[in-house]
């Protein structure tokens, strides 16, 4: 086959133009067919090329797509996941609370004694040989729930009726009282001049603590059941039924970060070594990073165990225990990588 001086060789498969002749073994020089060659004039020729060529790269093109779209995606769910691609939350406006990260001893500042939940203070001036005895006692006019913060010479303490009173560590007189008309059940925290309290109805205050004056108060999306837990200038607190952990600028009551569980949050979290061990009455325990409030890892406890108390950090472990009465101690420090149970179990 001869191409004539208005005609060329056409491969109908890749559209590759022979102006020479057939090749003399037959085949295309572009893609090698044996049965593809035409005698077409040569304009014609040129159009059928160009659809021929755009319809073969947009065919590879396609086919490109099929196969990176799923690694495109899985690649951009691990840099999500890992990397942290949201911006990082605010940073608190002061330190407050920094001192409560290590107590003075015969101090308890907040709940539980520390924001490792550890329940337990040094009393340096105890004696077991000498009996205890009275030496001065209080009536609030209402039932106490939660148990009373102590800083320094004073003594805080919340009753049910929604009053906050500081008392003389020594006599047990009042110095001043806050009467919020809320019910509360929590032991305030105490540091660096305030008191903070929450009211089960959902409202966060700061009182200041020579006084009882209020320096800031802010109302929650929802009730709030655990006390709040005072860190270097953030203030945890909850909205339970709203399944919700809030970071509150401790200075303002501004919202750093908040952090969403499967269940009611009912105790305090515990923190230690940057981060943030919340448990939620959802049968999982979820460990944060303190700055930013994302999460480093989820341990799960099983059907039916739910984690209702606080948690208790130590000197290396995390400690908690469930409501089918297991208790477990876990390395919180450490992460847990995709499949990692599957593979071991």
């Amino acid at each position: 086959m001869r191409a004539t001086d208005n005609q060329v060789i056409l491969c109908r498969f890749c559209g590759q133009i022979s102006p020479e002749g057939t090749p003399a073994d037959g085949r295309c020089a572009g893609c090698g067919a044996f049965s593809g060659l035409e005698l077409v004039a040569e304009d014609a020729a040129r159009q059928r090329s160009r659809r021929t060529k755009l319809g073969f790269l947009r065919n590879r093109m396609v086919r490109a797509g099929i196969v990176l779209a799923p690694l495109l995606f899985i690649a951009f769910w691990l840099l999500w996941e890992y990397t942290g691609l949201p911006p990082d939350p605010p940073l608190p406006s002061t330190d407050i609370g920094a001192a409560s990260i290590k107590a003075t001893a015969g101090d308890w500042p907040q709940a539980r004694g520390g924001i490792a939940n550890a329940g337990a203070a040094d009393a340096p001036d105890w004696s077991a040989s000498v009996p205890p005895a009275l030496v001065w006692q209080y009536a609030a006019g209402s039932p106490i729930a939660g148990a009373p913060a102590v800083v320094g010479q004073r003594v805080y303490v919340t009753a049910e009726d929604g009053s906050v009173a500081a008392l003389d560590l020594d006599t047990g007189a009042v110095i001043w009282k806050y009467e919020s008309g809320l019910f509360a059940t929590v032991t305030p925290a105490v540091s660096d001049g305030l008191v903070f309290v929450v009211f089960r109805p959902g409202v966060v205050t700061a009182l200041d603590a020579a006084n009882g004056s209020v320096v800031w108060s802010r109302r929650l999306a929802t009730a709030s059941l655990p006390a709040p837990t005072l860190s270097a200038g953030r203030l945890f607190v909850a909205e339970t039924s709203d399944n919700r952990l809030l970071a509150l600028d401790a200075a303002t009551g501004a919202t750093l970060w908040d952090y969403e569980v499967d269940g009611w949050i009912v105790a305090p979290p515990a923190i230690s070594d940057g981060r943030v061990v919340v448990a939620a009455n959802d049968s999982s325990v979820h460990i944060l990073d303190e700055v930013t409030g994302r999460l480093l890892q989820i341990y799960r406890t099983g059907p039916g165990r739910w984690v209702r108390g606080a948690p208790v950090i130590t000197s290396d472990l995390l400690h908690l225990s469930s409501h089918q009465g297991l208790v477990w101690g876990i390395d919180y420090r450490g992460r847990r990588y995709p499949l990692e149970r599957a593979l071991f179990y």
